[in-house]
């Protein structure tokens, strides 16, 4: 393969901490603006056969809190909410003379409709279908450890059973949260999973 995208994720626990600006708000609109159109493009090329070249990494806190009841429910309310400010938005746009934006209106009811059936169709399992995906080959899940293992572990390649929790099998490689003090870029195999270069 020529080309591999790799997407790495992370935030911090949010849940249970309000809504804005740094509460459960940060992590719907991450579940919006991110995770399910990209469950949707992973969907579209599964359907036709073609495996994507994608390595995705969610670190614990990410991964416990998507998969967790108190997200889903965070999730359902805030679609509602922003499809309530779709249906209103017409209105508050005649009134100010900006009847032009309607249609990013229409867009975005559009948009919020059709990720609310997608979130709904997968029982709100985020992590699950990532599972799922990586499972059956489709896609490469990368593992982190927790914010707080020190670098010096990574350096020694030793992982908490944490980065490995949710993936299907054991990631192929972890990544380093602290790269920046282990040098640029790092991203380290599993202890005993590669041969050191000659």
């Amino acid at each position: 393969m020529d080309f591999v995208l790799t997407l790495h994720s992370h935030l911090p626990y949010v849940l249970n901490h309000g809504r804005w600006p740094h509460g459960s708000d940060w992590i719907t609109e991450a579940a919006i603006d991110t995770y399910l159109p990209l469950i949707d493009a992973l969907h579209g090329l599964d359907a036709e056969g073609v495996t994507a070249p994608v390595t995705v990494g969610f670190t614990p806190v990410l991964a416990n809190q998507l998969a967790s009841d108190a997200f889903r429910g965070e999730l359902e309310r805030y679609f509602e909410q922003r499809l309530t400010h779709c249906d209103e938005a017409p209105a508050s746009l005649a009134q100010t003379g900006d009847t032009h934006l309607i249609p990013l209106v229409d867009y975005w009811r559009d948009r919020l409709t059709r990720l609310r059936s997608l979130f709904r169709s997968i029982d709100g399992d985020i992590v699950g279908v990532f599972r799922d995906l990586e499972h059956r080959g489709r896609l490469e899940v990368i593992g982190s450890a927790d914010t707080r293992v020190p670098a010096a572990a990574f350096a020694r390649r030793e992982h908490p059973a944490s980065a490995r929790r949710w993936p299907a099998r054991a990631p192929a490689a972890l990544r380093a949260p602290a790269a920046r003090m282990l040098g640029a870029g790092v991203c380290l195999p599993p202890a005993g999973t590669v041969e050191a270069a000659a």
